[in-house]
């Protein structure tokens, strides 16, 4: 595999990651999560993607590049999740029950979206 289909594979990783960590704070945790949880998850989460993909799909310089690997995706996607993510979410309306719940409105009245 070139370095071409890697970058571009490691950016769909942050991304995948990015969003999935903004769903992980606002819909299952509902902004309840500590610092160091979302740390915590956010690095398991690099670490596990990044070494079934790097290893799966054969990555150049294995096993040497790994750790670059790992910690780049990590680093990049705190940044673009905390810069861009968060922001697109909120410009989209996901995750509006998290929305509803901080402007007061009780689970029970959100029943009707569940259906």
């Amino acid at each position: 595999m070139g370095w071409k289909e890697t970058v571009g594979i490691l950016i769909a990783l942050v991304v995948v990651i990015g969003f999935g960590m903004e769903s992980y704070k606002k819909s299952l945790r509902s902004d309840q999560a500590g610092k160091k949880e979302i740390i915590t998850v956010a690095a398991l989460l690099s670490l596990i993607l990044t070494a079934s993909f790097s290893y799966g799909l054969s990555f150049p310089g294995l096993p040497w590049t790994f750790p670059g690997y790992a910690t780049g995706v990590f680093l990049v996607q705190w940044f673009i999740d905390q810069k861009a993510i968060k922001r697109i979410c909120k410009a989209m309306g996901l995750f509006g029950k998290a929305k509803l719940r901080e402007h007061g409105v009780k689970d029970k009245d959100m029943e009707v979206f569940d259906e």
